[in-house]
């Protein structure tokens, strides 16, 4: 999965912590999707390796990929420095980032992740509100990134709208409920982390998702087929979120 954000650019921001370390410390990440997920595998150590070079050792970072924090655990464990460093899927705490979840409203807006995530993370980087939002429930905000295309991988051929209809499929927004039963399917709302499960066990025929998804969580034994969308992204995971706890070291 092509996740790549500016690592270089998050780690210098993160390197500013250790303007008052006087001896090596460990940030406490969680990457919360699991051992395969391309945070965890790439996103991540990428990032702490130029924290590491940055601060010449006086900054590491040790992942936990799951298990500690779970995604929709997120923004409370970041504020409670149950963990220091993790992604914060703002779609699921809309009421605690308003201004900040509503670039998950247009999900659909340019064909290139690379480039919507930069837009993305510009956008609440710069927007003062957003700023706060984060600040408000004890985060610093740090970079976004995003998935590459949404394709739908199912248990059946889905060719036609006729085939569509009434496909039970998993969607992970809003918009794409609406796009989804638009199309004459049927929204099923499930965390990315229950769908191994769901799809094994028939209580969904589809996932609309990224092609990363056959890795992250095994689908590939349980899908079949994917269909072709090349339609959206999703771009509402800041996945470099600080603890102001740890920030504040």
């Amino acid at each position: 999965m092509k996740m790549r954000i500016a690592a270089t650019i998050l780690a210098c921001s993160i390197s500013a912590l250790a303007a008052t370390a006087s001896a090596a410390e460990t940030i406490r990440a969680t990457s919360a999707f699991g051992p395969n997920h391309a945070v965890a595998k790439d996103v991540y150590p990428t990032i702490f390796k130029k924290l590491e070079e940055l601060t010449e050792g006086r900054w590491v970072g040790q992942d936990t990929p799951s298990g500690l924090v779970a995604p929709n655990e997120m923004s409370t464990g970041l504020r409670d420095g149950v963990t220091e460093f993790g992604p914060l899927l703002m779609p699921y705490f809309i009421a605690e980032y308003p201004e900040s979840a509503l670039i998950t409203e247009v999900p659909m807006l340019g064909s290139s992740p690379q480039v919507v995530s930069a837009a993305v993370t510009e956008y609440l980087a710069t927007c003062e509100p957003c700023q706060t939002e984060f600040s408000r429930n004890g985060q610093v905000f740090l970079g976004e990134d995003t998935t590459p295309l949404y394709q739908l991988l199912s248990r059946k051929p889905v060719k036609t709208l006729a085939d569509m209809k009434g496909v039970k499929v998993r969607t992970g927004a809003p918009f794409f409920a609406g796009f989804i039963e638009q199309l004459g399917g049927v929204s099923m709302q499930i965390q990315s982390s229950e769908l191994f499960e769901n799809l094994s066990q028939g209580l969904i025929d589809a996932t609309l998702s990224s092609p990363h998804e056959v890795i992250a969580n095994r689908l590939g034994d349980v899908i079949s087929y994917v269909t072709e969308l090349d339609e959206g992204v999703f771009n509402g995971a800041a996945v470099a979120t600080a603890s102001k706890l740890l920030w504040d070291r």
